[in-house]
């Protein structure tokens, strides 16, 4: 997975991951095509957190196929809780 096809958006609270691969394959023989193959993948996950991000501060990282996302809480930004009733 190349960094090209990973998208990482923080909106608020929601942190979304989404990536999109292709590949292709042909073998040939001459002039003649012997294998063609063709293959894509999604993938796509949102994340709702307790606290509201700040956007600027943000950083991500792909290592080895490893996304690393280091999310800095907004200054003044609180978990809400709600009663159970």
């Amino acid at each position: 997975m190349a960094k090209n096809d990973v998208r990482v958006s923080i909106e608020g609270r929601r942190v979304s991951i989404e990536t999109q691969a292709s590949k292709s394959q042909e073998r040939k023989d001459g002039d003649r095509v012997l294998l063609r193959e063709r293959g894509q993948s999604s993938y796509a996950r949102s994340l709702v957190l307790a606290v509201q991000v700040d956007q600027d501060r943000c950083t991500a990282k792909l290592d080895n196929g490893v996304l690393k996302l280091e999310l800095v809480k907004r200054q003044g930004a609180s978990a809400a809780q709600n009663a159970i009733n």
